[in-house]
């Protein structure tokens, strides 16, 4: 019997009760689970299999119960009673209880059985021995954050020449533990989020996208450069962001599906309080917005005159470039105006940078003039 998984069943017998077979007979299971639910037997009551007779071909491999089981004699999380049969690379992570003899965690009773590479939840089961009756070996059992743990899908593949155990979906179908690697084998891929915009409303923004298909919930992340990162989930395709502190911020979000996630799509930085300035001058920046060189001309405010330094920044406050008018090059000029202000020109290249959000500031003797934001497309 290979790749079978059974969920939220319920079940209930006599004897020789289990949640998939009730009496395995030199019977091979390799890769099985059943998932939830409750099963019930007098005795030899078993999450996978009641009663488990010898044989060459009477093996468990790789495989898990997280069915609750309640009895009587020979109660065992994946098998009731264990007969000259081998149980290996299997785990268990459900109640188990029994008012008599033989009650174990992964197995009521054994007799001469080969169980090695298996596990249990100590505080799911409420049992502490692995084996409830002729216990030949010990085994410990696991916390829920360890066999949660990505490290416990290796040690479950332990000496297994092909691996059957992986981690579950970051949407749990199995409450976090270990499935096996067939399961959900065909789902469809999680599509990542498109058409992100983003609008300002004095402190807040509003954060938009197209959902991507299959997606359960999305994952936005937003931050200023140097400062901790936010994060927020949220169903819908829209995330409202309030309180925001001036600043240049970036922002990108994915899709999470059952099946797993996406990548991140980043959205254009986001600018919230930084607005145009004039200072002391004042400034017009065109083409704005531009896919290369913009023009920018200072005038000089109340007749004041002096060199101005033309400084620009990106999105997040990073000084790029400086130009001096003065003698910067052949596109930059100095001249009066006729009430006496000096009038600064100068061309600034902006081809080789990213699309986006920069700023130029105007600066005379160290102190800002004027501040432009301009477009990049």
């Amino acid at each position: 019997m290979y790749e079978v998984g059974l969920v939220n069943i319920t079940a209930s017998g006599r004897n020789y009760t289990g949640g998939m077979v009730a009496y395995a007979e030199n019977t091979y299971m390799r890769d099985c689970y059943v998932n939830g639910g409750t099963l019930f037997a007098l005795s030899y009551c078993g999450g996978l299999v009641g009663y488990q007779t010898e044989g060459t071909n009477s093996i468990i491999s790789g495989c898990y119960n997280t069915c609750t089981v309640s009895g009587n004699h020979y109660v065992g999380g994946l098998v009731g009673f264990s007969n000259y049969a081998t149980v290996r690379n299997s785990y268990v992570a459900a109640s188990v209880t029994g008012q008599g003899d033989g009650i174990g965690a992964i197995i009521g009773g054994a007799n001469e059985v080969l169980m090695y590479h298996c596990y249990f939840n100590d505080c799911i089961t409420g049992q502490t021995s692995a084996i409830g009756e002729n216990n030949f070996k010990d085994y410990e059992g696991m916390t829920t954050a360890q066999m949660r743990d990505s490290a416990f899908v290796a040690t479950l593949n332990q000496g297994l020449t092909v691996p059957v155990w992986k981690s579950d979906y970051v949407v749990p179908i199995n409450n976090g533990f270990p499935i096996l690697i067939w399961q959900y084998s065909d789902a469809e891929p999680c599509d990542a989020p498109s058409n992100l915009s983003a609008s300002v409303n004095d402190n807040s923004a509003t954060l938009s996208w197209n959902g991507g298909e299959n997606a359960s919930y999305y994952v936005v992340e937003y931050g200023t450069s140097g400062s901790d990162t936010h994060t927020e989930n949220t169903s819908n395709h829209q995330l409202m962001i309030n309180n925001l502190q001036n600043g240049n911020y970036f922002w990108r979000v994915k899709s999470v599906c059952s099946f797993g996630e996406s990548n991140f799509v980043n959205g254009n930085t986001i600018t919230v309080g930084i607005e145009d300035h004039n200072l002391g001058a004042s400034m017009k920046v065109y083409p704005n917005p531009t896919t290369g060189v913009v023009k920018v001309e200072c005038t000089m405010n109340n007749g004041q005159a002096g060199t101005v330094e033309f400084q620009l920044f990106d999105a997040f406050g990073r000084l790029l470039r400086t130009t001096d008018v003065v003698g910067a090059n052949n596109y930059s000029s100095l001249r009066t105006d006729p009430h006496g202000s000096s009038v600064q020109t100068t061309q600034i290249n902006l081809s080789h940078y990213a699309s986006g959000i920069y700023f130029i500031k105007a600066v005379a003797d160290g102190k800002v003039m004027a501040v432009r934001k301009v477009i990049k497309n």
